[in-house]
């Protein structure tokens, strides 16, 4: 979504972000406290203020089978960061996910989320609830994060696309397209490459120019993207993989237009 972004804000047109989960599913409250602050700071690099970026505070991991009506609060503290739900408002159910969704998407004429073809469950709920909530007159665009079918997978998958396989610094390359996932996602010796079910992405959006520079320092997307240290830090395989989103362009599905 980097260059999506960057372009928006130099265009005058700031954009809304909204973070589904805190990603905490396997630490702390602490950890997606953490989170939550990393993805501030990257998107403040992008040109988005604090007060653009809405935290729904979700459980990671969850958000295919929220109960409808009674559950837990969530992590919304308010105060420091915009929430959506907050106090006795902040419980995390099916009913409450969808509602925040409509009441976000409900006046934006365009929208950048994931497929739903995606190998992460979040991911799929979130697409399915933004394609619901859309109206007629909503544009929809969904990206690919993990390939479809790797949800049993996500560390194999997240070692060999986006390619190459390797080191971390052999995968920064953002002078180059992303090429199609390997296919089937799990398999160990992948006979095919496939995007998906809609087949090869029908936009590709070129990133501004300084996230195009080969060097890791200064390019613009990559410094957004290492804001996210617990992320970068969980090892070689984490770190070659986001590293490997570092493209000249792009790539969408258009969902709804």
């Amino acid at each position: 979504m980097a260059g999506v972004i960057a372009r928006a804000v130099r265009e005058g047109r700031p954009p809304t972000v909204a973070i589904a989960t805190n990603g905490n599913a396997w630490g702390s409250r602490e950890d997606g406290l953490r989170r939550d602050a990393e993805s501030v700071a990257g998107l403040a690099l992008l040109g988005v203020p604090r007060e653009q970026i809405v935290f729904l505070g979700y459980p990671d991991g969850s958000l295919g089978r929220l109960p409808r009506f009674r559950a837990g609060e969530t992590y919304a503290l308010g105060g420091e960061y915009r929430f959506m739900r907050t106090g006795r408002h902040a419980r995390r159910t099916g009913r409450n996910f969808a509602r925040d969704v409509r009441e976000l998407v409900a006046s934006a004429s365009v929208v950048y989320t994931h497929v739903p073809f995606d190998g992460h469950g979040d991911h799929v709920a979130v697409a399915r609830q933004v394609i619901a909530a859309a109206g007629s007159r909503t544009e929809v665009y969904g990206t690919l994060v993990h390939p479809p079918g790797a949800g049993g997978c996500l560390e194999l998958s997240a070692s060999r696309w986006p390619g190459p396989a390797g080191g971390p610094a052999a995968r920064f390359r953002p002078a180059e397209e992303l090429e199609p996932p390997p296919s089937p996602a799990c398999a160990e010796h992948p006979v095919d490459r496939s995007w998906g079910p809609l087949g090869p992405p029908h936009v590709l959006l070129e990133v501004p120019d300084d996230m195009l520079v080969a060097d890791e320092a200064v390019n613009l997307k990559w410094r957004a993207i290492s804001c996210h240290e617990s992320q970068v830090g969980l090892g070689p395989v984490s770190a070659g993989y986001m590293r490997g989103f570092v493209r000249r362009h792009e790539v969408f599905w258009r969902l709804l237009t």
